[in-house]
């Protein structure tokens, strides 16, 4: 099957720049609301990052709003990021007033993802507030629906059960319980061009009554290479939704060596009010190759053709389904489109040796990412041509001459 690794490429501008919706709410000048009110990302590729967009909360009630919680809504594609978030929740925004957030779109594979932004107040008119938000990755040109913007007022009158005084009054205090799913965030070798590599760090609460988060910070030495963003405080509720953090190391600029930091989480949980979770990262040379196809466990065999220099042999075995690995040991992002088993110009076509599954397409490959394709191989065996992108990727057979078995083709690669 296809195997991703949870770190996900982040940070890079595209070309395709966002479309903004703004907000519809007769009431702004009267009211606490966001602008914008919803988002429409457009296009951007799979495994890449968007620019980080700003959300203005802005305060125009007459009167200090507490934002207590800023937070990703539960049904929310893990596709978007909150970036810049207060530094500490509660914050108090004064009438007049406004609060910046920032929020970025990372689609993980090809597809359409639509989420929301959840910012609970102590307002009793305007306790929840919604931006929507909409991105897509499958094709330039793809659109996705995000929605009516949200009316800050039709907001409250929809969700107050998850009004932020409500939720505090839920339970006692105390009663909550902190579990983190990570005990250290690792992203290894990360050369000084490559694209921000991400992680996700789940907090919930396993305790009978409301967790609060106070803060969630990043300390050490390199702090300022590792970003958090996501989650940056507020109240859990017993059993509900984990908050997702949002990890990320950027290399860009930094010197070339271990790099470490600590991610601290403080909250009221009573026997683990603060909980460290060790970062670290080792910044290498730039990686100049780009995308480069490698097939696991596959034997590079001299061309006697001379072009290319050489091909990547896979050994296989009559009467067999044998998966082929195929993985990404450049630097860019390998986009795979199309992939065929037979090419008709080096050899001809096998049809002894067939494709019977293959991880859906369109991939693409990280560096260090891996997809696989099945093989089924009858009585007779031989050799076949695998067709990748309409560029010729390895070779796959029976035979361990693979000279023997492309000449006996009696045509040209490439």
């Amino acid at each position: 099957m296809f195997r991703r690794s949870l770190l996900l490429p982040a940070f890079a501008a595209l070309a395709m720049s966002a479309c903004y919706v703004g907000p519809g709410d007769d009431d702004d000048a009267t009211s606490f609301h966001a602008d914008p009110s919803s988002i429409d990302f457009g296009y951007i590729a799979p495994a890449d990052f968007s620019e980080f967009i700003s959300v203005e909360l802005i305060n125009n009630t007459g009167s200090t709003v507490s934002i207590e919680v800023i937070r990703m809504s539960e049904d929310s594609d893990a596709a978007f990021s909150l970036g810049a978030v207060p530094a500490t929740l509660p914050a108090s925004v004064s009438s007049g007033s406004s609060e910046t957030i920032t929020v970025a779109f990372a689609p993980p594979v090809s597809g359409e993802f639509l989420g929301a932004i959840e910012v609970l107040t102590d307002s009793s008119t305007y306790d929840q507030i919604l931006v929507n938000l909409g991105g897509c990755s499958t094709g330039e040109d793809c659109t996705v629906d995000v929605g009516d913007d949200d009316d800050a007022a039709d907001d409250d009158d929809v969700a107050n059960d998850d009004d932020a005084a409500d939720d505090d009054d839920d339970d006692g205090a105390g009663d909550g319980d902190i579990d983190v799913n990570e005990t250290a965030v690792e992203f290894g070798d990360v050369p000084q061009n490559q694209n921000p590599p991400g992680d996700v760090v789940q907090v919930s609460n396993v305790g009978n009554g409301p967790l609060v988060i106070s803060s969630v910070e990043v300390s050490g030495t390199d702090a300022s290479l590792f970003v958090v963003g996501g989650f940056a405080g507020g109240t859990l509720p017993a059993g509900g939704a984990p908050a997702n953090l949002n990890i990320s190391f950027n290399a860009a600029g930094a010197s070339v060596g271990a790099k470490t930091a600590s991610l601290v989480i403080s909250s009221d949980d009573p026997d683990e009010g603060t909980v460290t979770l060790p970062m670290s990262a080792n910044v290498t040379q730039p990686c100049l190759d780009g995308p480069v196809l490698e097939i696991v466990g596959g034997t590079l065999t001299p061309n006697p053709l001379g072009s290319p220099p050489n091909l990547v042999y896979k050994l296989l075995t009559t009467n067999s389904t044998t998966d082929i690995v195929v993985t990404n040991s450049g630097c860019d992002v390998l986009n795979v489109t199309s992939i065929a088993d037979d090419s008709g110009t080096i050899v001809g076509p096998n049809a002894d040796i067939t494709i019977s599954g293959q991880d859906a397409l369109p991939w693409a490959l990280g560096g260090g990412d891996e997809a696989t394709v099945t093989f089924t191989v009858g009585a007779t065996g031989g050799c076949d041509v695998v067709n990748v992108n309409g560029a010729y990727g390895f070779t796959v057979g029976t035979e361990a001459d693979i000279t023997a078995c492309l000449l006996g083709g009696g045509g040209l690669p490439f």
